[in-house]
């Protein structure tokens, strides 16, 4: 809860960051997300990128990256995710996922389930994110670049899916 109470010097950090690295996407947490931290850096990061691309919040540097995408979590499965983009992952991907996960601890107290079963969710929401696009798992993806989608930023997006 402490990026909620910090979202203006968190706005300009990551501003900062973006100008800095100077990625072509961003993968970051989606603002419907029950985290408040997750939802808050959900409604931020697309519009950092945004702002990052202007004048308006100083530093001589322009950069924006020309594609936004916010991830799905969603381990109680009780709230609707109206994806638009699906990008295949390996099996071996999962596995590391999976295992990745196993080592929040906060994991177990925050969510009211067992965590065997979150592991089974996330295996079965990618399973069914990758039968969507014809693979055995997939990720799914809001598009969010707080702007306009032109031609450049669907190019990328191809090119994610790709991989």
């Amino acid at each position: 809860m402490e990026i909620e109470k910090n979202k203006g010097f968190l706005m300009q950090e990551t501003i900062k960051e973006i100008r800095r690295v100077k990625p072509d996407v961003i993968i970051t947490h989606h603002y419907g997300d029950k985290h408040i931290d997750h939802r808050t850096l959900g409604e931020i990061v697309p519009e950092a990128n945004f702002q990052s691309g202007c004048n308006l919040c100083g530093g001589n540097k322009k950069w924006a990256a020309r594609v936004v995408l916010q991830g799905e979590i969603n381990l109680e499965m009780t709230m609707p995710f109206d994806f638009q983009l699906v990008s295949a992952i390996s099996e071996e991907n999962i596995k590391n996922k999976l295992k990745a996960f196993g080592c929040y601890e906060s994991v177990k107290d925050e969510h009211c389930t067992e965590e065997n079963w979150l592991r089974k969710k996330l295996e079965y929401s990618a399973k069914l994110r990758g039968k969507a696009v014809g693979k055995i798992y997939g990720e799914a993806f809001t598009l969010n670049s707080y702007s306009p989608v032109g031609g450049s930023s669907l190019k990328v997006a191809s090119q994610i899916l790709e991989l």
